[in-house]
């Protein structure tokens, strides 16, 4: 392995942030450059959304970097991991923005997603500061405390991939499989990060390649999706006359943000815990 190859693989934080400052200047210049991209419209505002992710990961891992180097106190650790998990809430809230905006398409509503996304920011950030500084003492305390960033992280990150895949089908196959991949691979660094305080770097390592390979799909996807017809439960059934009758009646429409949030919950909490247990960051 040559030197820099190990340095990298020895110093997983400094190498997570070389990457996601690597991956936001080779997207600032796409949008410079890519007349597709810049011009208005949804599109543009999703590759927006997909810049400010990279600014949050950057964030995210300065403030890890920080943290490595400083060697806090244990009163002072609390406080810098709620710092840490306000950044990520920051990355987060990008990345639920950009798929959300990829559904609507061409009827996209830019204000309501962003005062919707600002709201759920101020209420995650009350939450990981008054949650984290007077109840997170022992593990299943934190686990509590880290419940509704790790949903949201990993609901936001499949979101993208999930709405690309909708528009662009086998183009878009990569990138959703790669992100699956990522999503399922930052739940042991929660676990390790915020529950069970240690070494995750291996992980970290891991999530390094992960960004490269999740910007890589990322393009081909984005740019060549064609259609903009907003995406709803309604449009994916709608040559399907006897379902799509059946999601029109009032007790289906009351029953289904709130059933898919259910679902979207249960598998993300079982997929935790085979991983976290497979690998051995349960905390217990």
């Amino acid at each position: 392995m040559s030197p820099l190859l190990y340095w990298l693989a020895n110093h997983s934080g400094y190498t997570n942030l070389m990457v996601a400052i690597l991956n936001l200047v080779i997207a600032v210049i796409i949008y410079r450059w890519k007349a597709r991209v810049s011009q208005r419209g949804y599109k543009k505002l999703v590759f927006i959304m997909w810049l400010g992710q990279w600014f949050g990961f950057i964030v995210i891992f300065m403030v890890l970097s920080i943290i490595a180097r400083v060697s806090p106190t244990a009163e002072s650790q609390r406080w810098w991991s709620i710092l840490l998990l306000c950044s990520v809430e920051v990355q987060t809230m990008f990345a639920l923005a950009g798929g959300w905006l990829m559904l609507q398409g061409r009827d996209y509503q830019r204000k309501n997603v962003l005062i919707s996304v600002g709201l759920l920011l101020v209420c995650l950030w009350l939450w990981d500061v008054f949650i984290g500084a007077l109840f997170a003492e022992t593990p299943g305390q934190r686990e509590l405390w880290v419940f509704p960033s790790r949903i949201l992280s990993m609901f936001a990150f499949l979101l993208l991939s999930v709405a690309l895949f909708l528009r662009n089908k086998a183009t878009a196959v990569p990138f959703l499989v790669v992100t699956f991949a990522y999503a399922t691979a930052q739940l042991p660094v929660y676990n390790g990060t915020f529950v069970n305080i240690r070494n995750v770097s291996n992980w970290l390592t891991a999530l390094a390649i992960g960004k490269l390979l999740v910007a890589l799909n990322f393009y081909p996807a984005f740019l060549t999706a064609r259609t903009s017809a907003p995406i709803t439960l309604k449009s994916l059934v709608e040559n399907k006359p006897r379902l799509s009758t059946y999601l029109e009646t009032p007790v289906v429409r009351r029953i289904a943000k709130p059933g898919l949030w259910a679902l979207a919950i249960i598998a993300e909490e079982c997929i935790r815990r085979g991983v976290v247990n497979l690998f051995g960051y349960n905390s217990q």
